[in-house]
């Protein structure tokens, strides 16, 4: 992600929160908060927490942004009913996996940002993205991982 003030220096903003909404065909949409801050100039399995940051004015900054799911309660699935709603806020390894080989070219992500300068301004940018035939085929083995793949728009 990418961010820029353009703002006199004097006038600083902060982001608070990215998210990012996962949809699959023949599937609830995901949401999935930002979670932590990877190096993005060395390979390390350093990373810093995720947290609101502060941008002065006439400043940009560029981060890479790891998205996880956060467990929801039964009662903010579903406030009406005494059950959860499985996969609410996450997919399960195996669903995921055969979802995305009957649909590997229809995988779309949205990508929201809130972010606070006078009033606080949600930003979105909504993207497409495939699984490659390669990778598709080494998915049921869990040692494979997709790490990144590319995100393009119209």
């Amino acid at each position: 992600m990418t961010y820029t003030n353009r703002g006199r220096p004097e006038y600083s903003g902060s982001i608070n929160e990215e998210t990012a909404v996962l949809s699959l065909p023949d599937h609830t949409d995901v949401k999935l908060h930002w979670a932590q801050f990877p190096s993005i100039t060395t390979y390390k399995t350093d990373a810093t927490p995720a947290s609101q940051m502060s941008l002065a004015g006439g400043s940009s900054i560029a981060h890479e942004t790891q998205f996880f799911p956060r467990y929801r309660t039964c009662y903010e699935v579903q406030p009406t009913k005494n059950e959860c709603g499985e996969g609410d806020s996450f997919f399960k390894w195996k669903e995921f996996i055969e979802i995305i080989k009957k649909h590997p070219r229809q995988i779309k992500v949205r990508f929201h940002a809130l972010v606070q300068d006078r009033f606080e301004k949600e930003f979105t940018f909504e993207c497409k993205t495939s699984v490659p035939d390669a990778l598709l085929a080494q998915l049921d083995d869990k040692s494979h991982k997709i790490t990144s793949l590319t995100c393009t728009y119209d």
